[in-house]
């Protein structure tokens, strides 16, 4: 991993883990649970939102 890679592995702005939880679930195929461990959500959280982004884009 490069150095900087931190920025993207641990996020600190909400707006951030906004993004990166769902990625990681989607593109990084990690399950709810582990997202949820890793970004502080829940995985029910994880599935709702996953579920909202599959319905459409956010506006």
């Amino acid at each position: 991993m490069r150095q900087g890679a931190e920025y993207f592995l641990e996020p600190a702005l909400p707006a951030q883990r906004r993004y990166e939880a769902p990625r990681a679930y989607f593109v990084d195929d990690a399950s709810a649970a582990e997202v949820g461990a890793r970004f502080g959500y829940s995985a029910p959280t994880v599935h709702q939102v996953a579920a909202e982004l599959r319905a459409g884009p956010p506006l």
